[in-house]
């Protein structure tokens, strides 16, 4: 699977739709949108609509809260992907560029992906989410570099990265994932297991998401949030040969 970007419709092909939730739920995503400029582009405007799409239920490091910034639906948007039976292995590429894009103190960008652990065998019948940890797009686009144990040494500010490429190895290893569960309000929604077998599930969607810090209270939201523009022009899925 291989999107740049150069159209509309190329742009359209990567939006948030999702046949399974309701249009309340869906304006409630922030959307791509076309860019012409600099060969083309998608643009997540994070200012638009009084914030984004955010998700209480899942535990990273505590319950915090989850931001999703763009969501590559495997059902609409990933064209043969979904009917791959094994992902171990693959490379996935995104080229992307920050604006004036602002995060707050220890809120990160990673890369979220979440399957289907089917019921047989051996699986729970619920979804599973991973949080890539191998490379951090907000290192990637020059925040600071320091991994997620640094996160007080970070610039939060930044004005203008340029177009940079973020690579990510699925390689079968809990070392480069961090799986993400549930808070305790909805315990029963997600489940946990080793990823080398989740990627050989079905997959649901890829996600670009902000990674905000336990708050006071659980479902409090945060009192500033990112802020700004992502541009991505390229978003790629390579299989092993």
């Amino acid at each position: 699977y291989d999107n740049s970007f150069d159209s509309q419709a190329d742009c359209n092909a990567f939006t948030t739709a999702h046949g399974s939730v309701d249009s309340a739920t869906l304006a409630s995503y922030d959307p791509l949108s076309y860019q012409a400029a600099d060969g083309g582009y998608g643009l997540i405007d994070c200012n638009a609509g009084g914030g984004l799409w955010s998700d209480h239920n899942h535990i990273w490091p505590g319950p915090g809260m989850l931001n999703l910034l763009a969501v590559g639906n495997a059902a609409v948007n990933l064209g043969a992907i979904p009917n791959v039976a094994d992902l171990r292995n693959a490379r996935l590429t995104i080229g992307l560029r920050a604006s004036d894009l602002f995060l707050p103190p220890h809120v990160r960008l990673a890369l979220h992906f979440q399957v289907n652990d089917l019921a047989a065998p051996a699986g729970t019948g619920k979804p599973i989410n991973f949080i890539f940890t191998g490379a951090l797009i907000d290192d990637v686009l020059g925040f600071g570099g320091f991994g997620l144990g640094w996160p007080h040494l970070r610039d939060t500010g930044l004005t203008n990265s340029g177009f940079v490429t973020f690579t990510a190895d699925l390689a079968p290893s809990d070392a480069f994932f961090q799986c993400i569960g549930t808070s305790v309000g909805r315990k029963d929604t997600y489940a946990a297991a080793p990823v080398a077998r989740c990627l050989q599930r079905p997959l649901l969607n890829f996600m670009i998401v902000a990674l905000y810090p336990q708050q006071d209270a659980a479902l409090s939201m945060p009192t500033q949030r990112v802020s700004g523009a992502l541009h991505i022009n390229r978003f790629r899925i390579e299989l092993p040969a």
